[in-house]
């Protein structure tokens, strides 16, 4: 899950809530990748005074959303069944569990 100006991955409950970056073991690829991700709310952010201002198209947060929801399979992946993983967009809304898609 995003949010402004904060590293794309959480743990729900947890006691910092906001992972760091190389807290878990993912390639360098897939923490440039998320990054790139999370820098797409925090630019339109900056142009508005107030975060309700905030103005996607259709096609914004179609291509938001097709690659949060690509990253968390890869993330997925990545770490392996040990972990679980979930994605969750507030503009979307609904949460992702694993069983919601098939691991390749």
């Amino acid at each position: 899950m995003w949010d402004y100006h904060c590293w794309p991955l959480w743990e729900p409950g947890g006691p910092q809530y906001a992972l760091e970056s190389d807290s878990l073991p993912l390639s360098q690829s897939t923490k440039d990748r998320l990054q790139k991700w999370a820098a797409i709310p925090d630019a339109k952010l900056e142009a508005v005074e107030y975060p309700p201002d905030m103005k996607w198209t259709a096609e914004e947060e179609q291509a938001f959303e097709a690659e949060g929801r690509e990253l968390w399979r890869i993330i997925r992946r990545e770490l392996g069944g040990s972990f679980y993983v979930s994605y969750h967009n507030p503009l979307a809304g609904p949460v992702c569990a694993p069983e919601d898609d098939v691991v390749a």
